[in-house]
């Protein structure tokens, strides 16, 4: 996970990723440029094997067609395979679960639901000032926020862990 050049901005990104204030480290390293999808991975399978606990095999990864234009001017689909945003997606919703878990102890009070609503806005304002890369996230967020309005907390409960 040590960045192997030694790049100040890796470093400042490690430092604030492992700060207790950090609310999500892996999408700060990840903006930084330091991926650890690999060594998330690798720690799950650990945390499995101790455990005694099977992991779920990931989802199939999503196919994404895509458009080719060939040389002599026909259109030719082709199909791309996205894994790296189902694994994010999967990261927040467990980051996710879990505020709706303290929503649930918190008897979903009105109050409470308020204040999560607004740190999720915060959250998706920030995703939005990048949305081509953020897309998936975005939707998460928007989902989450529109149930969480609406008060259909085991709906929200059940879309998430189905990540």
């Amino acid at each position: 996970m040590w960045p192997k050049d030694h790049n100040i901005k890796h470093l400042r990104a490690m430092r604030e990723a492992f700060s207790s204030d950090t609310r999500d480290p892996v999408r700060t390293l990840k903006a930084a440029g330091i991926d650890i999808t690999e060594e998330l991975e690798e720690l799950r399978n650990i945390i499995a094997e101790i455990s005694g606990k099977k992991l779920k095999k990931t989802k199939k990864a999503k196919r994404r067609k895509q458009l080719t234009v060939l040389k002599s001017g026909q259109v030719q689909n082709s199909t791309e395979f996205d894994t790296s945003q189902g694994e994010e997606l999967r990261v927040e919703a467990q980051k996710l679960l879990g505020i709706l878990q303290g929503l649930k102890f918190a008897n979903y009070s009105t109050e409470a639901v308020e204040r999560a609503v607004e740190g999720l806005e915060n959250e998706l304002s920030a995703l939005l000032e990048n949305p081509k890369e953020n897309l998936g996230l975005i939707g998460l967020y928007s989902t989450v926020v529109y149930l969480l309005r609406e008060g259909k907390f085991e709906k929200l409960e059940k879309f998430l862990r189905e990540l």
